[in-house]
């Protein structure tokens, strides 16, 4: 019986430990797509963990510009908090269940937001930061987490599944 018994069992296994094993030790960085690049790093001994998703859009010249960029973060700003519609200027937040708290910060002038989560978080201490920037005549759109914590493989693994889509959504939209 090929489709289940101790096989299937074994196959499921099998997975879960790929997935649970691409989430912890050396950092590394996997291509998402041509545009789309993953980089983390977990250290479960002292639960640091960092991760960036990193959008390539455009190489600087006519019609990739920092008037084009600041299109681009205005672009992710409104989308920059997790589970929300719509921007939400600075100041305490509640993310998720109303008890899981984050303090948001933006700068328009450095293209650049923050989500730091605030003591009884359940990702406390960490941030994310989204940042629209030029880098080698290269305009990329970056979300990048840090932090410390009981559970790094977990904030690294949500951090990828909340964030990514974004980033993608977005270089689809203004990448040329």
């Amino acid at each position: 019986m090929a489709g289940g018994g101790k096989f299937a069992n074994g196959a499921i296994t099998a997975a879960f430990g790929r997935l649970y094993n691409d989430e912890w030790g050396r950092t590394r960085t996997r291509k998402v797509n041509s545009r789309v690049k993953f980089t983390m790093s977990v250290d479960e001994a002292t639960g640091e963990h960092y991760y960036r998703i990193r959008g390539e859009i455009c190489s600087m010249g006519p019609g990739c510009d920092s008037g084009y960029a600041d299109s681009v973060y205005d672009y992710v700003n409104a989308r920059d908090v997790p589970f929300t519609g719509d921007d939400l200027g600075g100041g305490l937040k509640d993310l998720l269940f109303g008890t899981q708290q984050i303090r948001h910060s933006e700068s328009a002038a450095r293209r650049t937001s923050m989500n730091a989560t605030v003591e009884g978080h359940m990702f406390h201490p960490g941030y994310v930061t989204h940042r629209v920037h030029f880098e080698n005549r290269v305009l990329y759109y970056d979300v990048t987490g840090r932090g410390t914590g009981p559970y790094p493989g977990t904030n690294v693994f949500m951090g990828r599944i909340t964030f990514r889509p974004g980033v993608n959504s977005t270089v689809r939209r203004f990448g040329q």
